[in-house]
Formats: structure tokens, C-alpha cells, sequence
């Protein structure tokens, strides 16, 4: 063999792999929801690999309107639907994500079913080096001691009513 050939089929194999790393883990996603009883969220298309949300992600961190940015995609994916939609998934560069801003699902991901969640790989290597290790770049054991450490400081009647009459 050649070295082109060799090339050829590493390339083969390695395309091959990718694929099937983007098929399994919505696979893996859509088994565990219909365990728990879910309903499969819509994908929205925000283009080839999530381009069009990356470039608005961009710009809008650029011209510091980054919040503002996430209320109008969260209006436009529900006039693209013609609904109320509170949880979407959607592609990011390959990878397929979730998007929520429903309460229950919060809740669920964030008390009563966080064992069967996990912030992702994504969000760590954001989070991390920006605010270091805590509560926004942590899962399971350490997530917990982090939400045990803060769970006291934000009781109500620890941090009392600081409005103003």
C-alpha cells in the first residue's frame, strides 16, 4: 500500500467514527428521555453545524447584548414553530444540545433528577478559567458540596428582605 492510500483510509476511518459519535449520543439522550417518560423535544435548524447561532452568539458578545441576544432567539424559534416553545435541542458545531427555560425541567435537572444530568464539557471549559472551580463548572459530587455551601447564604431568612421602602 501507499502512503495516499494510507491516508485515504485513515481519513475513511476517522469520518467514520465522527458520524457515529454524532448518531450514539442523541441516541443515548433519546433512550434516557423515553426512560423518564419525556417527550422529545424539536430541533430547531440554525444552519449547517449551528453557523447562523454561532454568528449571532459572536456578534452579540461583541456588542455586549449577549442576554438580549437569547430573549430574541428564544421569541424567533417560537414564531419559526408558530408556539410557545420552552425546551428546543439544536445543533452546535456537530454535537446536538438542549436548550430549556422551562421551570419543571430546571427543577428536575437541578434537584430532583441531577444525577441523571451533567453541565457538559462545553460549559466547563467556558465556566472554569472564568470563575473557577464552583458551581458553574462542576458536576456531581463537587456540584453538590458547592450548591450545600450556597444553599445556606441564600435562605430567605439568612439573607432577609434588603428592599428598600
Amino acid at each position: 500500500m501507499t502512503i495516499t492510500m494510507y491516508y485515504s483510509l485513515y481519513t475513511l476511518v476517522a469520518v467514520v467514527v465522527f458520524v457515529l459519535y454524532l448518531n450514539l449520543i442523541p441516541n443515548q439522550r433519546r433512550r434516557k428521555a423515553k426512560q423518564l417518560g419525556c417527550v422529545e423535544a424539536p430541533l430547531v435548524d440554525f444552519g449547517f453545524f449551528g453557523y447562523k447561532n454561532i454568528i449571532d452568539m459572536m456578534r452579540s458578545a461583541n456588542d455586549c447584548t449577549f442576554p438580549d441576544q437569547l430573549i430574541k432567539r428564544h421569541f424567533a424559534v417560537a414564531r419559526q414553530e408558530g408556539r410557545e416553545l420552552m425546551t428546543w435541542r439544536y445543533s452546535l458545531l456537530g454535537p446536538e444540545n438542549i436548550h430549556t427555560s422551562d421551570p419543571k425541567n430546571m427543577q428536575a435537572m437541578l434537584t430532583t433528577q441531577f444525577d441523571d444530568f451533567s453541565q457538559g464539557r462545553m460549559k466547563r471549559a467556558v465556566f472554569e478559567p472564568l470563575l473557577g472551580p464552583g458551581i458553574f463548572s462542576q458536576d456531581g459530587k463537587d456540584w453538590k458540596h458547592s450548591r450545600a455551601m450556597l444553599r445556606v447564604s441564600l435562605k430567605s431568612h439568612v439573607c432577609g428582605n434588603h428592599t428598600s421602602s
